[in-house]
């Protein structure tokens, strides 16, 4: 009886590493047809020994795609198909889009879900891992993912991206609507609202000094006041008022955060009138001090040591009304005038732009270099809860490797299509150093005579963890 020719192998082949109740049959019927396909001579005899040990010990195919709710799929099944669509019928709904939506003759690996939920690691952060009840503790139910999970052919060396960080509400806010409790989670630093409660009226002085006993410098107190101008869903009725008038310097609240942190999140929400004069420096800085001093310290255009201070922001500097970095740090690069004035991140290109005239969420992260001779830190910034992307690249989350662009004198410029890659910070080089001050300011508006440049504060929150805006009930 002639045995059947091998002629055309199918283009579908299945990784070794399967769900471990289907491996056992999988094997029995790969070797039973091999078996039934090739002639007994005698190094035949020994080919389903061979396959047998082969798939044992042949590597995984690698495959990076990423799930949020199960992020450990090493025991999935791999397949990969051909490209021909009657043969692979995919919902949109079902499917995970690993790296957008890139366009590539490379054959895409398809990944099929077992449903295997993988043990949480203890070193996750809290932002890292799926999402925690924070008033009960207990995690919130997942939807599980369904279907296929297509995955970039795109090589990960080619993408200049960091590790994932939340957006949205997915941080700490979600947990307590209206911000109402937050102050009570344990990995919140520190929270102002400018609310004492209804037991104080909105002028009274004895609010305005519990307010300032919980800061250690308040500079220029006479233009600040309180307002029932708060943001949408907020719990409290009241927020801080600047009122800005021709020729005043500015003001600032300031605090140490200490001990001090190795990672901090910083969200607040402002509001400028429409009439707000461009304004020079502005927003709740943050940074460290070696060591921690009750007041702000000077240093405009001088470079930071590495021992003894840095200091970053996100602001809209100037005239044009959109957020950048104002940052800092031992590995800034100097301005043309041969000194180190704050470095901007965003130039040459779009930057999110300052909505007049509403309330804006701004939130800020900085996380420190570790071990210190190291330069893998990094900071961030998102805008309603949004990071900035620009050319298909998050560029308002720097650390090592990434975004990609090009230092140009001492401003930094995003470009996704350059060969090189922001370094990452070194913020310090002495582990003494870490982030432990909050400077809330704004310095010299350009207000022009007889006009008055108004700004509010509100909603002020420090946390160890991603916060995010303010959650409806």
């Amino acid at each position: 009886m002639p045995y059947p020719r091998i002629d055309n192998l199918p283009k579908t082949h299945i990784s070794h590493r399967v769900p471990k109740e289907r491996g056992e049959n999988l094997i029995k019927s790969s070797v039973h047809s091999l078996c039934l396909c090739v002639r007994p001579t005698a190094l035949n005899h020994a080919l389903p020994l061979i396959i047998f040990l082969s798939l044992v010990f042949a590597p995984l195919y690698p495959c990076n795609a990423r799930n949020n709710a199960l992020p450990d799929l090493a025991d999935n099944v791999i397949v990969h198909e051909s490209r021909e669509k009657n043969n692979l019928k995919i919902s949109r709904d079902n499917i995970l889009l690993a790296a957008g939506e890139v366009t590539t003759d490379v054959v895409p690996a398809v990944r099929k879900k077992t449903g295997k939920k993988p043990p949480t690691s203890s070193t996750m952060t809290r932002s890292e891992q799926p999402g925690v009840d924070r008033q009960n503790g207990k995690r919130r139910p997942l939807k599980r993912p369904t279907g296929l999970c297509i995955v970039s052919s795109v090589p990960e060396s080619q993408l200049a991206v960091g590790p994932r960080l939340p957006e949205g509400r997915q941080g700490i806010a979600a947990g307590y609507p209206g911000d109402q409790g937050i102050e009570k989670d344990p990995d919140v630093i520190f929270v102002e609202k400018f609310d004492e409660g209804p037991g104080y009226k909105i002028l009274s002085p004895i609010a305005f000094r519990l307010i300032f006993s919980r800061w250690d410098a308040v500079k220029e107190k006479e233009i600040m006041s309180l307002s029932k101008d708060v943001p949408e869903g907020s719990a409290d009725d009241r927020s801080l008022l600047i009122s800005h008038k021709h020729g005043q310097d500015g003001c600032y609240l300031y605090r140490r955060v200490l001990p001090g942190y190795d990672r901090i999140f910083v969200r607040y929400y402002v509001k400028f009138d429409p009439e707000c004069a461009p304004i020079g420096h502005f927003g709740a800085w943050i940074g460290g001090y070696n060591p921690p001093t009750a007041w702000p310290q000077g240093g405009a255009g001088a470079r930071p040591s590495g021992l003894d201070r840095f200091t970053t922001g996100v602001e809209p500097y100037g005239n044009d009304w959109a957020w950048d970095f104002y940052t800092y740090w031992q590995g800034m690069h100097a301005h043309g005038d041969g000194k180190y004035w704050g470095t901007p991140f965003l130039v040459y290109g779009p930057k999110p732009p300052v909505e007049k005239g509403k309330w804006i969420c701004v939130e800020t992260m900085v996380r420190m270099n570790e071990p210190v001779s190291s330069s893998n830190g990094s900071q961030a910034f998102w805008i309603d809860g949004k990071l900035f992307r620009r050319d298909g690249q998050v560029v308002s989350y720097f650390g090592p490797g990434f975004p990609k662009g090009v230092w140009t004198g001492g401003w930094w410029k995003p470009d996704a299509d350059s060969g090189s890659a922001f370094d990452g910070f070194q913020w310090r080089s002495v582990k003494a150093l870490a982030i432990n001050f909050l400077w809330l300011q704004i310095y010299r508006p350009k207000t022009p005579q007889g006009a008055v440049s108004r700004i509010w504060f509100d909603n002020i929150v420090v946390a160890k963890e991603y916060i995010g805006p303010i959650s409806s009930p």
